[in-house]
C-alpha cells in the first residue's frame, strides 16, 4: 500500500528513487487561476482551446504543478523552465536543465493528478476514475492484446471493472515511458490484467525498437482510483508526497 507523505520544497530527486506527486484538482477558480499565471503562452493558448471547463482545470493545474514540483528540485523559478517535446510528444526539460538527468511524467482524470519525477530514468505514469457508464468490455475486446483479453475474461465478473481500469493505466504508463503515446500500440505488448496480482509487463512484440528494462508499480491514488507507474530499470523504490494548493503556490 502506497503511503502519502506531506509534500515539501526540500525533497530532491535521488538515485535509486521515483516520487510521485499527487494533487486533487477539484479547487476554486483563484487556485486555477494562480497555478494559470505559471505557465508558457503555448500552455495558455492550449488551455484556451479546452472548451470542458473541468479538463481545462485539470491541464492548467497539472502543468503548473509540474512547473512547481520540477522549480522546487532545481531551485528555479516554475516560470523560467522550458520544455521540449519528443518525436510522440512526451515531455522533457529543455534549455539550461536539459542536461540535469530529471526526468518526468504527468497524467490527470477526474478531480486528481499525478506527477512522476525520477533521475536518470525514463518514466510513465497514468490514472483513472473507476466510472461504469462506459462500455468497458467491448473496449477490452478492441483494445486488448489476445492474451490480455483472454485473461480478462477469465477473472470473476465482479472484479472486470476494476480489471478494465487497471489494465488500460498499465498500458498507458508503458507507452508513455517508451515516449510513443498510443501510436505505439495498445496491442504491442502484454501486460497483467488481474487487479489483485502485481503488475508486470508480460512481453512485447516491439521488434527491437524500445530497448530497456521496464518495471511496474501499482499505485493507490485514492478511493475509487487506479493508477500504473512504469520506471526503466528495476530495483527503484516509489515515494507519494500528496500536494496542497496551498502549499505548492507560496
Amino acid at each position: 500500500m502506497n503511503h502519502w507523505r506531506q509534500a515539501s520544497q526540500e525533497i530532491r530527486p535521488r538515485a535509486g528513487h521515483v516520487d510521485v506527486w499527487r494533487i486533487r484538482t477539484r479547487l476554486d477558480a483563484d487556485h486555477v487561476a494562480r497555478f494559470g499565471m505559471l505557465l508558457s503562452k503555448a500552455q495558455r493558448d492550449r488551455a484556451t482551446r479546452l472548451r470542458i471547463t473541468e479538463k481545462r482545470d485539470q491541464y492548467i493545474i497539472t502543468q503548473g504543478l509540474t512547473r512547481i514540483v520540477l522549480g522546487w528540485l532545481l531551485d528555479t523559478a516554475p516560470e523560467a523552465l522550458a520544455f521540449i517535446r519528443g518525436p510522440k510528444g512526451k515531455p522533457y526539460l529543455d534549455g539550461e536543465f536539459s542536461d540535469s538527468g530529471i526526468q518526468f511524467n504527468m497524467t490527470h482524470t477526474s478531480h486528481m493528478a499525478l506527477i512522476a519525477v525520477a533521475i536518470h530514468r525514463e518514466v510513465g505514469i497514468d490514472i483513472e476514475r473507476i466510472r461504469d457508464n462506459l462500455q468497458w468490455e467491448k473496449l477490452a475486446r478492441r483494445y486488448f492484446s489476445e492474451e490480455e483479453y483472454r485473461g480478462f475474461r477469465a477473472l470473476p465478473g465482479g472484479s472486470k471493472l476494476r480489471a478494465f481500469f487497471t489494465c488500460w493505466t498499465r498500458k498507458e504508463a508503458v507507452l508513455k515511458a517508451i515516449g510513443t503515446g498510443l501510436v505505439g500500440g495498445l496491442a504491442s505488448f502484454d501486460v497483467s490484467v488481474d487487479p489483485d496480482a502485481p503488475p508486470v509487463l508480460l512481453g512485447n512484440r516491439w521488434q527491437g525498437r524500445y530497448h530497456g528494462d521496464w518495471s511496474m508499480a501499482q499505485l493507490e491514488p485514492g478511493d475509487g482510483y487506479v493508477a500504473t507507474l512504469v520506471g526503466e530499470g528495476s530495483g527503484f523504490t516509489v515515494r507519494c508526497w500528496d500536494v496542497t494548493p496551498g502549499d505548492a503556490l507560496q
